[in-house]
């Protein structure tokens, strides 16, 4: 993927996985990759996932070649409502991060994220989350001081 190139270009560009050395279009692979159940039901991905335990979907453009990895649950959006634009997440209802249930998923910011979280008493996990934390922490500061102005302590 060029610099230029945004998530859905090279989705795209790259709309067939290899399975077993043949090429078969992405939304195929994907969803063979994925138990899906009832629709308010998680749908879990099936294959790998990342270091935060996300889904993972490596793109290819020759077999066993990766090139970019995609979260599951961001190709699950695209996949059913296009493309995410750029800045935004694809954040999960159900808080389970192999979903890719698309009923069960939201575009939101970072600040959306943040509230989502907290709502959900999980704002400990994400203050401490290797990858998101400071920008959690930044969020979470914002609403503070959005709610209760520059003065806190004063």
């Amino acid at each position: 993927m060029t610099k230029i190139e945004t998530e859905m270009e090279m989705i795209k560009r790259l709309n067939y996985k290899w399975d077993n050395g043949e090429k078969v279009p992405l939304v195929d692979w994907f969803w063979k990759r994925v138990d899906v159940k009832g629709i308010n039901d998680c749908w879990p991905w099936l294959q790998g996932t990342n270091g935060c335990g996300y889904g993972a979907v490596f793109l290819t453009s020759v077999p066993h070649e990766r090139i970019h990895m995609v979260g599951a649950h961001r190709l699950s959006w695209i996949l059913t409502h296009g493309e995410i634009p750029k800045g935004m997440l694809i954040c999960h209802h159900c808080d389970n991060p192999i979903c890719v249930n698309p009923a069960h998923l939201f575009m939101g910011t970072y600040h959306d994220n943040a509230i989502d979280c907290h709502d959900k008493g999980r704002h400990d996990a994400t203050l401490n989350h290797p990858k998101v934390g400071k920008r959690a922490k930044e969020d979470i500061i914002f609403l503070i001081k959005e709610l209760y102005g520059t003065e806190i302590g004063a």
